[in-house]
């Protein structure tokens, strides 16, 4: 990490407080040593090491991440009255004068950005917001994205979204959703804190509306996905759960649907704090799904769980260091 004097970052917890991230401005940096002095004192303690536990526990890492927020070109938000900025990208049908139709399809190709102060109180007015964009495709990389009113990043009614290489901090109270969309692929990429909202306002407020990390498909009774993909992130400090996502048809080694992610510090109470919670999609799956290939650690509730009930649900692949309630399928006949 290259940092320079200014540089804004976010400090992920590493312990059962899922409030314990810390966010400061660098001082100074030593690019030998690697020593950084900040603005501030940090709030909270976080663990870290010289090497990765990885060769202790299973190639999980459980050192603290440390996300670089600064960027050179930033999108920044008035705060007015919790109106913060959007950057929206839709598809859209105009007539012109004379009757004739255009059809006009939305993209966002946004590399190496900074967007903050942004999404809007108790709405789902994210950050960054795909509504009804299917006629192009869009991708986010390098991407940071903190700081806001509400939720982070949006795609509801979309298609044809990557997001790679990216990082989502403090909002409330979902960092990355997806609504009833197609293609979508979410990779190496890093959340950090989402928290509680301070009204019970929202209509469509719900359980899963309320303190999830990466919520995918999941807000909705009746949520319509397809060709998702989520793998190799990072997700920290969320209170209800770091992912609420799809699950894998079972015995499928091809499925990435869900695959090579990390869940920890979630901590929201009583029957709440989840690493993971997984969800069948589609008629099949009430026979059998899968979760697999996740790690996750100190949850105050399970490391993985399965949100709906089928006559078979398998675990493959996990590990979990300090879930204090282990991992739990449901299943029925």
């Amino acid at each position: 990490m290259d940092l320079v004097q200014g540089d804004r970052i976010a400090i992920a917890p590493t312990g059962f407080d899922n409030n314990a991230y810390d966010q400061v401005v660098v001082n100074t940096y030593n690019n030998v040593t690697g020593e950084v002095t900040f603005n501030s004192s940090l709030k909270h303690y976080h663990w870290g090491a010289a090497e990765s536990t990885a060769n202790k526990y299973n190639g999980l890492d459980i050192r603290g991440e440390v996300l670089l927020l600064s960027r050179n070109i930033v999108i920044a938000g008035e705060d007015r009255e919790t109106w913060g900025g959007q950057v929206l990208t839709t598809d859209s049908l105009e007539v012109d004068s004379e009757g004739e139709m255009m059809f006009r399809t939305g993209s966002t190709i946004m590399h190496n950005v900074e967007v903050y102060n942004c999404s809007q109180k108790n709405l789902e007015k994210s950050a960054i917001r795909f509504e009804g964009a299917t006629g192009s495709h869009s991708h986010l990389k390098g991407v940071s994205v903190h700081n806001g009113h509400s939720w982070g990043i949006l795609v509801w009614k979309s298609a044809n979204v990557l997001i790679e290489d990216s990082g989502v901090f403090n909002f409330i109270p979902l960092g990355i959703v997806v609504k009833t969309s197609n293609n979508f692929t979410l990779t190496n990429s890093v959340l950090i804190g989402v928290s509680e909202r301070d009204t019970d306002s929202f209509s469509s407020k719900d359980l899963l509306d309320v303190m999830g990390g990466v919520t995918v498909c999941a807000i909705d009774d009746i949520d319509v996905c397809s060709d998702i993909s989520i793998t190799h992130n990072i997700a920290a400090g969320a209170p209800y759960a770091a992912f609420v996502v799809p699950a894998k048809d079972c015995d499928k080694p091809s499925d990435m649907t869900f695959r090579h992610n990390v869940g920890h510090s979630t901590n929201g109470g009583l029957n709440s704090g989840f690493g993971a919670l997984i969800h069948p999609v589609g008629k099949q799956m009430s026979t059998c799904y899968e979760g697999s290939d996740f790690m996750a650690y100190k949850t105050n509730a399970m490391g993985m769980t399965a949100m709906k009930s089928a006559h078979i649900v398998q675990y493959k692949n996990l590990t979990m260091i300090d879930t204090r309630r282990g991992s739990g399928p449901m299943a029925s006949t």
